[in-house]
């Protein structure tokens, strides 16, 4: 099993963190790319339905206020 991590290291620590990573068996990618952040395409249908404002009853904040108070 392998797992994936995402890390910020020191700029002065980075030889010594690469160094580590290949000594556990490891290996350093670069910084993973914006197009993971992709969703899926049921995402996809769901953010243009929110957009469209497909299915969406309207906000009521008294309602949403007085709820709030009850808990």
């Amino acid at each position: 099993m392998s797992y994936e991590y995402t890390v910020s290291i020191p700029a002065g620590k980075r030889a010594q963190f690469r160094a580590m990573v290949k000594q556990l068996g490891g290996r350093v990618m670069p910084k993973a790319e914006e197009s993971r952040d992709i969703p899926n395409e049921e995402t996809a249908q769901a953010l243009r339905e929110v957009k469209e404002g497909i299915g969406l009853e309207p906000f009521n904040l008294e309602e949403f206020s007085a709820y709030v108070a009850a808990l």
